[in-house]
């Protein structure tokens, strides 16, 4: 698809299956949802090493970023379900409110990922990364902003996805220990993403290669996708305040304490 094609898809509408999983499965059929949590876990588990390990083989930048955006949702099916599995209402807020803030930090990460990697296609005639050698050097704002947008798929502190990641992986935890084998995922991430910054950013131009650069109004525009997520770690209650209740809501309607 093209670029604002895959930044709709990504943004809004994968949003549906995890509202659907909510709304549906927890909503309509509560009990069954809590005795079946553990095979929904296990699926989220499965789909987590299966994006990221994936995206480590990929060579075809908007590949590896369609990658991670699967390793993300399966952020959200764990914590969805790890909520409902847990012993707590604690756990229960970790895990539930952590799915539903992970799916709005993916929206505007991975958003900005796909919408650069629009702009690196157009601007080089090429997604592939072993042909994007030496963006520092030709191409210097694209070098920034995709240096930045890919902190935030990593989940690096500086950004909400952070503080996401880790309120799901606290509530699997406290739904079973052996939940914690997820904390690997966010390893393998950072892995594949330093990977392919080394080869397009830290590797010298090839002789003779002229690139058209971002200009100043659309470098602008993208970095604002940033801004939510860096306002987020700063004062997450903007969106939990909100969210939490609506987690106890859920944690009790399946017989939670």
């Amino acid at each position: 698809a093209p670029a604002p094609i895959s930044v709709f898809l990504a943004g809004l509408l994968l949003k549906m299956g995890g509202y659907g999983f909510i709304r549906i499965n927890i909503g309509l059929l509560p009990e069954a949802s809590r005795e079946y949590a553990w095979i929904f876990i296990t699926f989220g588990i499965i789909t987590m090493f299966y994006g990221s390990i994936v995206a480590m083989v990929q060579k075809d930048l908007k590949r590896m970023i369609a990658l991670t955006s699967i390793n993300h949702m399966g952020f959200v099916l764990v914590g969805i379900f790890a909520g409902i599995a847990a012993t707590t209402s604690q756990g229960a807020v970790f895990g539930i409110s952590g799915a539903i803030f992970q799916m709005f930090n993916h929206a505007a990460a991975i958003g900005l990922l796909f919408m650069l990697s629009g702009y690196i296609h157009e601007n080089t005639g090429t997604r592939n990364i072993d042909e994007l050698k030496g963006v520092k050097i030709t191409m210097p704002r694209t070098a920034m902003v995709l240096v930045l947008a890919s902190l935030a798929g990593m989940g690096v502190p500086i950004y909400s996805t952070f503080l996401s990641e880790y309120m799901v992986f606290l509530g699997a935890i406290s739904a079973n220990i052996w939940y914690a084998i997820t904390v690997i995922i966010p390893v393998i991430t950072v892995s594949y993403f330093l990977w392919m910054l080394k080869r397009t950013i830290m590797t010298p131009a090839p002789e003779g290669v002229k690139r058209h650069d971002l200009k100043p109004f659309s470098t602008i525009i993208l970095i604002m996708y940033l801004i939510p997520l860096i306002i987020l770690i700063l004062f997450p209650n903007l969106l939990l305040s909100v969210v939490d209740p609506i987690s106890n809501v859920l944690f009790k309607a399946v017989g939670g304490a």
